[in-house]
């Protein structure tokens, strides 16, 4: 990555507009900085913004990955009746796409 890189993703990762960082996330073409922005993402800030990063085609196996663990992904494979019990709609639905992207990619 250089300076140019860097400075985007500063700027990405300081952007409170969800609806402009879901746009850009569909749009970047570079895996490196899916995966630097999906790293440092703040999880508080909800799902849409993961959920894009995932629909990127550029979005790799170990983004997906990354993303999954940091979603607390190890819950579903441990005990995957409490996840499907979770009230917590966005997070299950979340870690279902993830997971089946993770799958079916092999």
């Amino acid at each position: 990555m250089d300076k140019k890189d860097i400075k985007f993703l500063e700027e990405l990762l300081y952007n409170t507009d969800k609806d402009d960082l879901v746009r850009v996330m569909r749009n970047i073409e570079n895996p490196v900085i899916l995966h630097v922005f999906a790293a440092n993402y703040n999880w508080n800030s909800g799902f849409e913004v993961p959920k894009a990063i995932l629909e990127n085609e550029n979005c790799n196996y170990g983004t997906g990955l990354l993303m999954f663990h940091y979603a607390d992904g190890y819950r579903m494979l441990e005990s995957p009746d409490d996840v499907s019990a979770s009230a917590l709609e966005e997070w299950k639905d979340f870690l279902i796409e993830t997971y089946q992207k993770l799958i079916f990619a092999v």
